[in-house]
């Protein structure tokens, strides 16, 4: 039942390709050494003679599809497609020709399109290792092109040359495995459906040293386990392999057996190893070239324990072997340096004698082998691995690659699906829906089973419609989701984000681009931030006259604004035309959107601005002195200072009294401004001269009018210009009465002194007795007018006499008056001298007759 093919008659072979078919999978072909090549067909190897490889001395890749078709093949430096042409940018990779396992494809496990190409780079003295590129099929470029920004991407630094790559426990991502240069570490990395993943796990494994860096690293087809060579000529190393337990959940390394050569008279130096697709046992190639001694090396793992495993070895006298490599058929294929022929062991599956080994199994049609032979991932040997194919909205067609079996049994993972189940080797399943899916494969043969679980991806159409939408948005940001379920949906948002959602901060229109297997389409979401108003219009404030106050609230969208003075502008201008009788203003304004409300009030005062314009140069005529009362404005504070002869700068305590002449300055401040005007002020001595009181003259009176001040210049009402002016009764005949005014005039000062004259006969006729009252006398013993006489022409008329200052307080009484005997003031008070000025005197006589008049008392 092995050999299926060979014993079912031809019909049936014919039914089985029909209902099932033979499909050779992704390791139908393989490209090596010197241009050489085979292809599986039926499982059945044959030469190629279209290789463009040139010549590979060591590591190969090679990837074919499902269907036995090749899709690609390199060397570490290079790759070629179907047409064995050099993909777009497919040259000049990081890697190098003599590397054990330079180069593996690593297909993406979901999408098609993208293939992973993992290649090592190391010469003695430099530090490259392991770096990938992606392979890209696209409409432009359908076979194959790498973007710049995904050639040469490094992967782990400092590695050997040894590369494997295994399924995960999932059964669709993978793991590629290698070690480090001369440390302990070995390395898994992570390949999924999105990528390469993260940093590598590191396990901790025994150090073989520097040396040590060449030979093949392989995974078992099952995943559980790894085998690397060492190799060293065992006379300086006697350890030439490990064995290693494989977590392929978790990556990790585990539990490394030493195997060594000690009976093999020092001529055992592994550069090849590979595992049988049972996982169960465990090949060597020596690459030294015996004279006596074995060339391949058997071992099994069943039992996993140091003893078990280096007692169990079986010893096959070949020709020297390089790389070893298991193929579709299961069968072990060995390179042999510049060779026609690939070596095999049919059944590498079978222990000790029955081994079948061939030195010459498979002819490469004149082309040569050299040291490598193409590597590949390992699970695809595993006895029930399979391949699957989804297009969009059609059954998912799977594809087995068993050898021997005797039944196989699908379960495709949808438990809800009456046809969850299916015997044939290469099925189909229509699901109902898009996602992930586990799918279990079971291959029985000889009593035994092989089991393959893999996470498959389903794509279906789903009819997407759009989610667009435009939203007002009360929040600092917004998180736009355009997640329409599909698993593996891509997007490509226009800010340049690859997430199925994205948070923003800034209103505007956002584009969301989707793509998945089977559907596509571009979302707009339109987003406008409204923030919650907050009013503040700051503290409350004072308005100068003058000036304008300008008040701005944020410039919110979509918001409206309402203030007190009716405007509903985002700014409002305040002047003092608002004011009423300049008092106090309350000013509001209320803001109100979609998200809230915001209101705010503050108090304006109307401030004067300072004024000190009234303040002038000025001499202050009849004032000796003066008091400048302080002005009475709300809010403004004013102060004087001056210089003169005497006082450089002083500050005058009000009420300003000014009595000396010189620079005086008025200052005037509040909150508006500070203003200063300077103003010379002289106080001027007051022009005190009296002319008397108004008189009645008789026929035959005259009197004298005296308007003498010092230095001072006279002008009377009839044109005279002396200080002195006789007036007589005869003057008065034609009017009866007339007012006599004259203007005095020193410096700047004008003065201006009148006296009423008339003449009244009946006055006349009743008194002939007159009396003689001066108006100017100088009591400064100059000898000349410096006593005050009064008398009368009759002199048996007694009389009295009292003397008024202008404040009307009596400084002088005398009632002695006789007649025509004069009395006499000498201008003293109580022995003091009075004050130059105006003085009245009132004179008494005949039982109740009164006289009143005025005099000047000049010094």
């Amino acid at each position: 039942m092995r050999i299926l093919c060979l014993r079912l008659s031809h019909f049936i072979i014919l039914t089985l390709i029909v209902s099932d078919g033979l499909c050779q999978g992704p390791t139908s072909h393989w490209y090596f050494g010197d241009s050489a090549g085979i292809k599986f067909e039926n499982y059945t190897p044959s030469f190629l003679l279209n290789s463009n490889l040139g010549v590979a001395d060591e590591g190969s890749a090679v990837l074919s599809n499902r269907n036995g078709d090749l899709l690609n093949y390199a060397r570490p430096s290079f790759i070629l497609n179907q047409l064995h042409d050099t993909i777009e940018n497919g040259s000049n990779l990081e890697g190098n020709n003599s590397s054990t396992q330079g180069a593996i494809f690593i297909p993406n496990p979901i999408d098609t399109s993208i293939v992973y190409f993992i290649s090592h780079q190391y010469e003695l003295g430099q530090d490259t290792g392991h770096h990938f590129s992606i392979v890209r099929k696209t409409n432009t470029f359908p076979l194959g092109i790498i973007l710049p920004t995904e050639k040469n991407v490094p992967l782990v630094n400092g590695t050997t040359e040894k590369t494997t790559a295994v399924h995960h426990n999932n059964g669709s991502d993978i793991w590629v495995i290698t070690r480090k240069v001369n440390t302990d570490s070995m390395l898994a990395i992570l390949i999924t459906h999105e990528g390469v993943q993260g940093e590598p796990i590191v396990s901790i494994v025994p150090n073989d040293g520097n040396l040590a860096i060449s030979g093949q690293l392989k995974s078992s087809p099952n995943g559980k386990f790894l085998a690397e060579c060492i190799f060293r000529a065992p006379d300086v190393y006697p350890i030439q392999a490990r064995v290693y337990k494989f977590n392929n959940v978790t990556g990790e390394v585990t539990e490394s057996i030493s195997i060594s050569y000690e009976n093999t008279l020092n001529t055992a130096r592994p550069y090849g190893c590979e595992f049988s697709a049972n996982s169960k046992f465990l090949y060597f190639a020596n690459t030294f070239t015996p004279t006596i001694g074995p060339s391949i090396f058997q071992y099994s793992i069943e039992n996993y324990d140091s003893s078990s495993i280096n007692s169990s070895r079986f010893d096959l006298f070949t020709n020297q072997n390089f790389a070893l490599q298991i193929g579709v058929d299961k069968k072990i294929y060995g390179a042999k340096l510049q060779n026609q022929y690939l070596s095999c062991i049919s059944n590498p599956q079978t222990t000790g004698a029955t081994l079948l080994y061939s030195d010459s199994a498979v002819y490469l049609g004149g082309r040569t082998s050299r040291l490598g032979l193409p590597d590949f991932i390992q699970s695809y040997f595993h006895p029930a691995y399979f391949d699957y194919e989804s297009k969009c909205n059609l059954p998912v067609k799977f594809t087995s690659y068993p050898v021997g079996q005797d039944s196989v049994h699908w379960d495709f993972g949808e438990s809800s699906s009456a046809s969850n189940a299916s015997t044939l080797i290469n099925p189909a399943h229509d699901y109902q829906n898009e996602g992930f899916y586990t799918v279990e494969f079971i291959v029985y043969a000889d009593s035994s089973s092989d089991t393959f679980s893999r996470d498959i991806y389903v794509k279906k159409s789903l009819g997407l419609t759009g989610s667009s939408f435009s939203a007002d948005i009360c929040d600092t940001a917004h998180v736009i989701n355009a997640n329409h379920n599909l698993t593996l949906m891509k997007y490509n948002w226009s800010t340049g984000a690859a997430a199925d959602s994205i948070s923003v901060t800034q209103s505007g229109t956002y584009f969301c681009s989707m793509t998945a297997f089977c559907d596509s389409l571009i979302d707009t979401f339109q987003v406008s931030f409204i923030v919650n108003p907050e009013i503040d219009l700051g503290n409350d404030t004072v308005l100068c006259e003058g000036d304008t106050l300008t008040f701005m609230a944020e410039n919110l969208p979509q918001t409206n604004y309402q203030w007190s003075t009716g405007e509903n502008s985002t700014a409002v201008n305040i002047d003092a035309s608002i004011f009423s009788n300049l008092k106090p203003i309350d000013l509001w304004l209320t803001s109100t959107n979609a998200c809230g409300n915001s209101s705010d009030t503050i108090r304006i005062d109307f401030l004067p601005q300072p004024d000190v314009s009234w303040f002038s140069d000025s001499i202050l005529c009849n004032q000796s002195e003066a008091i400048v009362n302080t002005p009475s404005i709300d809010s403004v504070t004013f102060f004087m200072t001056y210089t003169s002869d005497d006082i450089a700068y002083d500050t005058l305590t009000p009420p300003w009294v000014i009595d000396t002449f010189g620079l005086y300055y008025a200052h005037a401040f509040n909150k508006c401004d500070t203003v200063v005007k300077r103003a010379f002020l002289s106080p001027f001595n007051v022009i005190d001269v009296s002319l008397g009181a108004d008189t009645v003259l008789c026929p035959g009176d005259s009197i004298v009018l005296n308007a003498f001040w010092p230095a001072s210049s006279y002008a009377w009402s009839n044109g005279s210009l002396d200080s002195v002016l006789v007036v007589s009764y005869d003057d008065l005949q034609s009017n009866g009465s007339e007012t006599y005014t004259v203007t005095i005039t020193n410096g700047a000062c004008d003065f201006i002194a009148a006296r009423k004259l008339s003449v009244d006969d009946l006055i006349c006729d009743t008194a002939n007795c007159k009396f003689s009252i001066p108006n100017v006398f100088s009591p400064n013993a100059d000898g000349i007018n410096d006593v005050l006489k009064i008398s009368n022409t009759c002199s048996s008329l007694p009389y009295a006499a009292t003397i008024y200052n202008r404040w009307g307080q009596l400084i002088f009484a005398d009632e002695r008056g006789q007649g025509n005997l004069p009395l006499s003031w000498d201008g003293y008070i109580n022995g003091i001298a009075a004050s130059q000025g105006t003085y009245f005197i009132i004179i008494q006589y005949d039982e109740g007759k009164v006289q009143k008049g005025s005099f000047s008392l000049v010094r």
